[in-house]
C-alpha cells in the first residue's frame, strides 16, 4: 500500500476513488456504465478522451482528470513520471475551471462544486503525486530524494486546502447561525442545493488533509526553522480541533497519530508518547498500528530511549517480511521500516556511546560497548542488505554515516569491513574493497552468514577487477559452503556462467571439472533454481569434456525424458561409454578388454537400432538418423580395436551405410574403420579400393569436400586421443593412419585435375607421421610444403613441432638452434599474437625452452618477466603455467 493513500481524508478518498463529488449535478449519459469505470481505472485517458469528444461536462472532466491520475501512477520512468502528472494537473484545473464556469447550477452548489474540485486536485497531489517523493524521503529519512520538488507539491497542496478552507468557513458559519428565523431560511437554501451534510464534512476533510500536509511541511523543511515552526503550529492547530470534534473510529486514531507525530517534531516527547499510546490501544492490529508503533519508535530514537524503540517495533520484527500473511500484507510498508529503524537504532545508539565515551572516566569500557553495539547494528544491516532489490542502497545510506571506510582496517569490525568495502565499491574502487574484503575474511571465526557476504562480495570485486577465475572461485564457494543463503542461488548462476566461460576459453579439463562442479552442486543443492533442468543437461557435457566419461555417461542417463535433450543425452550416455571404456583401456588385461570391448560396442550397436526406428515417430528424423549412425560407426570403430578385434562384424555392421543413412559427415570415420579392418584381415588391396572406389563415386564437384571429409575422418581419433594426454594411444592411431594416406597421396597423384588436393593430403600425412614419431619422413614432408607456401601457418608450427621434436631426441646445438630459429618465424608475425594468441604463446613457450636448453638462462629470465609486463592477457592462455615453469627453472640456474 502506498504509504499516503491511508491519510486522504474519508470524503475526498471517496472522491479520488471515483465518487461523484457534484452530489446533486446531472450525470450525462456519456459517464454511466461499468466500461467508463473500467477505462477510469485503467488510465484509458485515450478512449475516454475519443468517448466524450474530448470532453465538456463538468463531469466528463472530472472523469478525464481520475483516468489522467491512474495512468501517471503506473508510470515508472522518473522523468515520464512527472510528466504524466503535469498532464493530469492540467486536467484537474480544466475541470476546475468548467465547475467555476458551469452556470447552469445555483451559486451556492457551483461554490461548492469548484471547492471539492479544487480539494480533489491537492488529494491527487498528496495521495499519488507527492507520494512516491514522500515514500522516498520517509524510507531514507531524508537522505535521497527530489526534496526540493517534494516541498512545492506540498506547498501547492497546502495553498489549495486553504483556499478551500476559505471558501468553505464563511458557508459552514451560515450553518451555525443562532437566529431561528435565519437559520431556518439558511437550512432550506442548502438542503434545497443537497450541500446541508457536505460543507460540514468537506470542512472536517479539508481540515485533516491540511493538518498532514503541514506536518509534512515541517519534516521535509526541516532546515527552515521559521516556515517549520508555523507549519507545525498550524498542523497542532488543526489536529486539536480534529480530536476536539469528537470523530471516531479510525479518522479518530489517525488524528491522535497526527497530533502525536506533530508533537514528536516539536521536541515534546512526553505529551507524543501518551499520544501515540491512546492511539496505539484504539486501533486494530493492522496497517495503522504497525504505522502508530514506527512513528512511536522514531520518537523515542530521538529521545534516546534504544530499549523502548525495540520494546515497540517488537511485534512488528516478528514479523518476517518476505513471509506475510495476508491479513500483515496491507501493513507490509511499516514491517519493513520497522526492521530498518530496529537496526538503525543500534547504529544511533552507538553513535551516542562514542560521544558518551569522550567525556567518560570508563572510556575504554563504554567506547567496548560502542563497538559491540554496532558490530550488532552492522550484522542486522546486513542481513536486510541481502535481501536484495533496493535494500543494498537503502542501508548503505543509513551506514555511510557510521563507518569510516578508509580507518585502519585493524580497528574495524568484520561487518564494518563488509560495508566499507561496499562504500568502496559503490565508487568503483574495487582493489580498495578487495582489501578490506580480505581482511574480513582473514578473521577467526567469522560468522556464516558474514562469511557468504564477504566471499560473494569478493566474488564482484574479482570480476570488476577482470580477475574472471578468482570471480569464479569465490561464487563457487558461497554456493557450495553456504547453499542456504540468500544469495547463494545467485552465485551458484555466476560461479557457473564464469567457469563456463573459462573453460571455452581455455580448453582445460581442468576447468571443465570445475564448471562441472558447480553445475552438480546446483543440481543437487538448489532444487527450485530456474536453471536446474538446464544444468542437468550441462552438468555431463562438461564432465565428459573433462574427460570424467563414466560420472558423464550416469548424468547423461539423468536427463529427464521430458527434456528438449534428452535423446541427444542418450546418445552421449553410450559414447561416453566408449569414452570411457577407450580411456582406461591401457590398463585393461587383454581378456577384459575384449570383453569391455565387446559390451560397449553392443550398447553403441543397440542404440543405433533402437533410435533409427524412432526417427520418423519422434523429435528430428535428421538430428536423429545422425546420432543413429554416430552411435552405429562407433561401434564399428570399437571392434577394429587392437585387442577386440572383431573386424568382420564391423565390416557387417557397416554394411549399407551409405544406402540407409544420408549424413556424409560421417563417411570419413566410416572409411577408416573399413580400411582398419581390412588391413587386420591383410585384405590390404580391398583396403585400397574402399578409398579408390569410393572417390570414383562422388561428383566431381564434391571430389574437394569428400576428401576434406575423409582426411578429416582419419584425423579426429588422432587428434582427440592427443588433446586428452593420451600420447601412446595417438601415436598408435596414427602409425595405422599413415597408410590411409599414403593411398590418398597415390589417387591425388594418378589424375592431374587432382593436384589441388594434394597439399592437403601431405600436410595431413606429415602429421600423421610426426605423431607417430617418424620425425625424418615428417620433415621431408613439410618441407616440400613450405616451398610451397612458406607463409602458412600451420606448415611452419608442424615444421616447428617436427625440428623440436629431433631436438629433443638428439640435443646437438645445430639441431636446437635451428628448432629455435623454426618457432623464431612464427614469433615474427606482427599479427599472431592478437590473431590467434594460443599458437602465439605456444611458439614463445618453445622459442624460450630452446634457448634455455642452450645455456641462455638469463636471457630466457629477463624475456618472461618482460612478457608479463607488456603482455597481461597471457594469463588467459594454457601456456601460462608452462611459462612459469620455465621461469622458475630459468632463475633456479
Amino acid at each position: 500500500m502506498n504509504l499516503r493513500q491511508i491519510q486522504i481524508g474519508i470524503f475526498l478518498g471517496a472522491v479520488l476513488c471515483g465518487t461523484p463529488v457534484m452530489l446533486v449535478a446531472r450525470e450525462p449519459e456519456s459517464s454511466s456504465g461499468q466500461d467508463v469505470e473500467r477505462l477510469v481505472r485503467e488510465g484509458r485517458v485515450e478512449a475516454l478522451h475519443a468517448r466524450f469528444h474530448g470532453g465538456r461536462t463538468p463531469e466528463e472532466l472530472r472523469l478525464l482528470a481520475l483516468a489522467q491520475t491512474n495512468q501517471a501512477a503506473r508510470v515508472r520512468d522518473e522523468p515520464a513520471r512527472q510528466e504524466a502528472f503535469k498532464d493530469a494537473e492540467a486536467r484537474y484545473l480544466a475541470w476546475i475551471a468548467v465547475v467555476e464556469q458551469d452556470h447552469e447550477t445555483g451559486r451556492l452548489l457551483r461554490l461548492v462544486n469548484a471547492t471539492a474540485a479544487r480539494a480533489a486536485y491537492a488529494g491527487m497531489i498528496l495521495s499519488q503525486w507527492a507520494a512516491t517523493d514522500l515514500d522516498e524521503f520517509e524510507i531514507t529519512a531524508g537522505r535521497r530524494g527530489n526534496t526540493k520538488r517534494l516541498l512545492d507539491l506540498l506547498l501547492k497542496t497546502r495553498g489549495l486546502y486553504e483556499q478551500a478552507a476559505e471558501v468553505l468557513r464563511p458557508l459552514a458559519d451560515e450553518l451555525l447561525e443562532t437566529d431561528q428565523r435565519r437559520a431556518k431560511e439558511i437550512e432550506e437554501q442548502y438542503l434545497i442545493a443537497g450541500i446541508y451534510d457536505t460543507i460540514p464534512r468537506m470542512q472536517l476533510d479539508v481540515c485533516f488533509n491540511r493538518a498532514w500536509t503541514n506536518l509534512y511541511i515541517a519534516i521535509v523543511d526541516a532546515k527552515n526553522v521559521s516556515r517549520r515552526a508555523t507549519a507545525l503550529r498550524a498542523a497542532e492547530r488543526d489536529f486539536l480541533e480534529l480530536v476536539d470534534s469528537d470523530q471516531s473510529g479510525e479518522t479518530a486514531v489517525r488524528c491522535r497519530l497526527g497530533l502525536a507525530m506533530t508533537l514528536r517534531e516539536q521536541s515534546r516527547y512526553e505529551e507524543s508518547r501518551r499520544l501515540f499510546e491512546a492511539a496505539l490501544r484504539d486501533a486494530d492490529d493492522g496497517a495503522l498500528a504497525a504505522r502508530i508503533r514506527y512513528e512511536l519508535a522514531r520518537g523515542e530514537i530521538k529521545h534516546g530511549r534504544f530499549e523502548e524503540v525495540r520494546f515497540v517495533l517488537r511485534p512488528l520484527l516478528e514479523k518476517d517480511p518476505d513471509a506475510l500473511a495476508p491479513a500483515d500484507q496491507p501493513a507490509r510498508f511499516y514491517i519493513n521500516l520497522a526492521h530498518l529503524w530496529d537496526a538503525n537504532s543500534y547504529l544511533e545508539e552507538a553513535l551516542l556511546l562514542d560521544r558518551t565515551a569522550e567525556k567518560s572516566s570508563a572510556r575504554q569500557a563504554v567506547s567496548a560497548r560502542a563497538g559491540h553495539v554496532r558490530e550488532t547494528g552492522l550484522r542486522k544491516m546486513n542481513r536486510l542488505a541481502s535481501r536484495g532489490g533496493s535494500w543494498p542502497a537503502l542501508v548503505q545510506l543509513f551506514v555511510s554515516e557510521t563507518i569510516d571506510p578508509a580507518a585502519d582496517e585493524k580497528t574495524q569490525s568484520m561487518a564494518a569491513l563488509l560495508f566499507a568495502a561496499r562504500q568502496f565499491m559503490e565508487n568503483q574502487e574495487y582493489r580498495r574493497a578487495l582489501t578490506r574484503l580480505r581482511a574480513a575474511a582473514r578473521r577467526e571465526n567469522v560468522p556464516p552468514e558474514l562469511a557468504a557476504e564477504i566471499l560473494y562480495e569478493l566474488g564482484v570485486c574479482h570480476y570488476r577487477c577482470e580477475e574472471t577465475r578468482a570471480a569464479a572461485e569465490m561464487f563457487a564457494r558461497v554456493a557450495r559452503e553456504h547453499a542456504g543463503h540468500v544469495k547463494a542461488a545467485k552465485a551458484v548462476t555466476y560461479a557457473y556462467q564464469l567457469w563456463a566461460r573459462l573453460a571455452e576459453q581455455s580448453k582445460q579439463r581442468e576447468d571443465y571439472l570445475r564448471l562441472a562442479e558447480v553445475l552438480l552442486n546446483m543440481v543437487q543443492s538448489f532444487p527450485e533454481h530456474e536453471q536446474r533442468s538446464e544444468a542437468m543437461w550441462w552438468l555431463p557435457v562438461a564432465l565428459q569434456a573433462g574427460g570424467h566419461y563414466r560420472e558423464a555417461s550416469e548424468h547423461f542417463g539423468n536427463v529427464p525424458a521430458g527434456s528438449p535433450r534428452h535423446e541427444e543425452a542418450q546418445y552421449r550416455r553410450v559414447l561416453c561409454r566408449r569414452l570411457f571404456f577407450e580411456s582406461g583401456r591401457a590398463s585393461l588385461s587383454p581378456t577384459e578388454l575384449r570383453s569391455h570391448g565387446l559390451a560397449v560396442a553392443k550398447e553403441l550397436k543397440e542404440y543405433a537400432e533402437r533410435v533409427y526406428e524412432l526417427a520418423d515417430t519422434d523429435g528430428d528424423p535428421t538430428i536423429i538418423r545422425a546420432w543413429s549412425a554416430a552411435a552405429l560407426v562407433s561401434a564399428a570403430e570399437v571392434y577394429v580395436l587392437d585387442g577386440v578385434g572383431r573386424n568382420q562384424r564391423a565390416l557387417n555392421l557397416l554394411a549399407g551405410f551409405e544406402e540407409r543413412y544420408e549424413d556424409r559427415k560421417q563417411i570419413g570415420r566410416v572409411l577408416a574403420a573399413r580400411i582398419s579392418a581390412y588391413r587386420a584381415l591383410h585384405k590390404y588391396d580391398k583396403a585400397a579400393r574402399v578409398v579408390e572406389l569410393f572417390l570414383r563415386t562422388v561428383p566431381p564437384e564434391e571430389a574437394g569436400g569428400t576428401l576434406a571429409v575423409i582426411a578429416r575422418g582419419m584425423q579426429e581419433e588422432v587428434e582427440r586421443l592427443e588433446s586428452e594426454g593420451e600420447v601412446d594411444a595417438a601415436r598408435r592411431v596414427a602409425t595405422q593412419s599413415i597408410p590411409t594416406f599414403e593411398e590418398l597421396e597415390k589417387w591425388v597423384l594418378a589424375e592431374p585435375g587432382r593436384a589441388k588436393y594434394l597439399d592437403a593430403v601431405r600436410y595431413g600425412l606429415a602429421r600423421m607421421r610426426y605423431v607417430a614419431g617418424q620425425y625424418g619422413p615428417a620433415r621431408k614432408l613439410i618441407a616440400k610444403l613450405l616451398e610451397e607456401d612458406d607463409r602458412n601457418g600451420n606448415y611452419q608450427r608442424l615444421s616447428a613441432l617436427v625440428l623440436t621434436a629431433v631436438a629433443a631426441e638428439d640435443a646437438k646445438p645445430g639441431q636446437l638452434v635451428q628448432a629455435r630459429e623454426a618457432w623464431g618465424v612464427m614469433l615474427r608475425d606482427p599479427l599472431l599474437r592478437t590473431a590467434a594468441p594460443e599458437r602465439y604463446w605456444e611458439a614463445r613457450y618453445h622459442y624460450l625452452e630452446l634457448m634455455l636448453r642452450e645455456g641462455k638462462a638469463a636471457e630466457v629470465e629477463k624475456a618472461i618477466r618482460q612478457d608479463r609486463v607488456w603482455y597481461p592477457d597471457r594469463d588467459k592462455t594454457k601456456w601460462d603455467e608452462k611459462l612459469n615453469e620455465l621461469y622458475e627453472r630459468a632463475t633456479a640456474e
